[in-house]
């Protein structure tokens, strides 16, 4: 990952999954429970996301190359069934996430994150732990008791059809994300 003070045009840029509106939908509804508990800055429905991987600051002139990396990647569609709800008290975000991880997910990651590898681009390479962020800057009153993730009942199932190269432009007001190009699961 470059850094932007050294770059002439930067662009901040990752891959992801993004949901059919209803199931954005679906997912910010079990999200405002959370939010009236906890606080903090709901996720807009326009911006509801799974990162696959994240990609960060480069020059924007590297965009072509890194849709040509990510046309390489074959990989096959799959349900995401998200059936799980908690909060990361450490960077204070409150998620969904799969109980289960399918196959099919970790072999896009492993995918784009080879292709990248090979291209020579850099990119995060934190372990992959698949979430969607519903709420920003949650908060617990002071002596609540940690939360233990939920299990969403009913769960959501999310039918995964394509990804998407996203630029992330950040201002006071939030993330708003461009999608640069979008590439079809088999």
């Amino acid at each position: 990952m470059s850094h932007p003070g050294r770059l002439r045009d930067p662009a901040r840029v990752f891959f992801a999954l993004w949901p059919d509106p209803a199931v954005a939908r679906a997912l910010l509804a079990r999200a405002r429970d959370w939010h009236h508990r906890l606080g903090g800055r709901l996720t807009r429905l326009d911006t509801v996301h799974l990162t696959l991987v994240f990609v960060g600051d480069v020059e924007a002139g590297l965009i072509p190359r890194l849709i040509d990396t990510a046309r390489s990647v074959s990989a096959s569609s799959f349900d995401l069934e998200l059936d799980r709800m908690g909060l990361w008290r450490h960077n204070r975000i409150v998620h969904a996430a799969p109980g289960r991880v399918p196959p099919a997910l970790e072999s896009l990651v492993a995918g784009l994150e080879q292709a990248l590898t090979e291209a020579g681009v850099g990119f995060d390479r934190r372990p992959y732990r698949p979430h969607v962020t519903l709420v920003r800057k949650a908060g617990l009153p002071d002596g609540t008791p940690a939360m233990a993730p939920e299990a969403c009942r009913p769960s959501l199932h999310w039918p995964v059809a394509a990804y998407r190269l996203v630029r992330s432009h950040l201002s006071q007001a939030g993330a708003r994300y461009e999608t640069l190009a979008e590439f079809p699961l088999r």
